[in-house]
Parts: structure tokens; C-alpha cells; sequence
């Protein structure tokens, strides 16, 4: 499959609800938000919902879109906490060491 900028494959999930992919080409150093902003001319619905590709998240959708809902706000940032490649260390506050994992 060559897809190119802006194309849109509709797919259907094993419910029969019809779902859309569109890949963009936004540029290779473009920041979130203006990435999301060269994006905007796709969105033709109230409310859509973006994820960023380099964390894994085991989150319900229909749960996070209900909390969004019932939240009235503008916008609902899921994030994941990454574990650290190096460990981690607490401290007292006193600069001692109280365990390193």
C-alpha cells in the first residue's frame, strides 16, 4: 500500500463501526503543536482525539472519551510515566540516599 499525505482509509472494526486513519506528512522537525495544527483541515468532527507515537498506553477509550465528556473542558491529556533507563534514587532531603532501583 503507497499512501501519501492526506489520505484517508476507512476501516471497520469487528463491531461494524466504521473508523478512519488519515496519515499527514507534517514535516521531520515540526513540533507537536503545530503538527496538530497542519492537521486541522482533516478534523470535521466536535471532538477527535490524538495520540503520540512513542509511548504505549493500555487505556479504554470509551472510559477516557466518558471522563472527557463529563470533565467539560476543552482538551484531556493521557500521558505515561516512563521509567527511568537509569534507575531511580530517593533521598531524605538531606541529600542522603535511601534506596536506588
Amino acid at each position: 500500500m503507497n499512501l501519501e499525505s492526506g489520505d484517508i482509509t476507512t476501516y471497520n472494526d469487528e463491531n461494524g463501526n466504521d473508523w478512519s486513519v488519515t496519515l499527514v506528512d507534517t514535516g521531520l522537525d515540526t513540533m507537536k503543536g503545530a503538527r496538530i495544527k497542519r492537521v486541522a483541515r482533516f478534523i470535521d468532527t466536535d471532538r477527535f482525539m490524538v495520540t503520540y507515537g512513542d509511548g504505549l498506553a493500555d487505556i479504554r477509550i470509551d472510559q477516557l472519551l466518558d471522563f472527557h465528556r463529563k470533565a467539560d473542558t476543552i482538551g484531556t491529556f493521557t500521558g505515561v510515566r516512563m521509567p527511568s533507563r537509569f534507575g531511580t534514587v530517593s533521598t531524605d532531603g538531606q541529600g542522603r540516599i535511601l534506596s536506588w532501583q
